[in-house]
C-alpha cells in the first residue's frame, strides 16, 4: 500500500531544505516520497541540521501535532469554487467517522475490569 521513495522536485523560493509528500492514487493506494538535498563534500556539515528537521516533521504527522495546522489548512481553502467546499466538508466528515470509528474500536479492547481482578480474593 504504501512506497516510499526519493524523487526530486523543484526547490520552492522560500528556501525548502526537505519535503514529505503523499500521493494518493486512485486505487487508494499512497506514495509517500522524500525529498532532500543531494549531499556532498561541500554541503555534508548541513546533513544534522536537516535531518533533525525531517525527523521532527515525521515525528510530528505520527504525533497528531500537525493536526490543528492540517485543519486550518482545509479550512483555509479556495471557496470561490462551491465544489472546493463540497470537497472540504466531506473531508470533514471522514475524519469525523474516522475518529469515531478508532474510538469505539479502542474502546471494545479494553475491559472494564482487568482479567486478573476478577479472581482476586481480598
Amino acid at each position: 500500500m504504501f512506497n516510499f521513495f526519493k524523487k526530486k522536485k523543484p526547490q520552492k523560493a522560500n528556501q525548502q531544505i526537505s519535503s514529505i509528500s503523499f500521493d494518493i492514487n486512485i486505487d487508494g493506494s499512497i506514495e509517500i516520497i522524500f525529498d532532500w538535498p543531494d549531499f556532498n563534500k561541500d554541503n555534508y556539515d548541513s546533513i544534522p541540521n536537516i535531518a533533525k528537521l525531517l525527523a521532527t516533521t515525521i515525528y510530528s504527522i505520527n504525533n497528531n501535532i500537525l493536526e490543528k495546522d492540517l485543519i486550518n489548512t482545509l479550512k483555509n481553502h479556495d471557496q470561490s469554487n462551491p465544489f472546493n467546499s463540497l470537497f472540504v466538508n466531506n473531508v470533514f466528515t471522514e475524519l469525523i467517522y474516522l475518529e469515531k470509528n478508532r474510538r469505539l474500536n479502542s474502546s471494545i479492547n479494553v475491559p472494564l475490569i482487568a482479567p486478573s481482578e476478577v479472581f482476586k480474593m481480598e
